[in-house]
């Protein structure tokens, strides 16, 4: 009895096989293929939590100090609308915690490498003057930024000459990555 019903099951798997090659195959020239996109993310990834800052130059009462962080940026999106860079910065503080108080930050300027897609376009010059407390420091402008791109950004903060005697003095940073130009 078995023999019989798998035999019969194979019977019937094979006549189904056939049918469908033989439907495939008679369609094939005319068939429609639709395909939906589903949109993908847009990121940051590769964000620093802390910049370090060391010697400087002096001038008068005032000290211009410099330090360099990068992103990644990923742009999945489709969209092409661009997007916006912003940052936050912490107190700057002394490596005992105590704080230190900057008079102006500022971007001097952002280097853009293009990995995969369109390169981002900035639509600020530099350098370019931000307050510590948040920010736009990159905007990419509608139509560019498509893909992945990494950006290393140069920032330098002025601060009073005897409240940066010590170093290194550090701060945080906190980037969020903001849809639309």
């Amino acid at each position: 009895m078995e023999t019989i019903y798998d035999m019969k099951w194979m019977q019937r798997i094979t006549a189904l096989f056939a049918f469908l090659a033989f439907f495939s195959a008679q369609s094939v020239g005319a068939a429609t293929v639709t395909v939906t996109l589903e949109p993908g993310r847009l990121a940051i990834t590769d964000a620093p939590a802390l910049l370090i800052y060391s010697g400087g130059v002096a001038s008068d009462d005032i000290r211009t100090l410099d330090a360099t962080f990068s992103i990644g940026v990923t742009d999945a999106t489709g969209k092409k609308a661009g997007w916006r860079i912003q940052a936050i910065f912490g107190p700057l503080t002394r490596a005992d915690g105590t704080l230190v108080s900057v008079r102006s930050a500022s971007m001097s300027q952002t280097a853009v490498t293009p990995l995969t897609g369109v390169a981002p376009r900035s639509t600020y010059s530099f350098p370019y003057s931000f307050p510590t407390d948040g920010d736009i420091i990159f905007s990419a402008a509608a139509g560019t930024g498509v893909g992945k791109s990494s950006l290393t950004f140069d920032t330098e903060l002025t601060v009073p000459s005897d409240d940066a005697d010590t170093f290194p003095l550090t701060t945080t940073i906190n980037v969020a990555i903001i849809p639309g130009a």
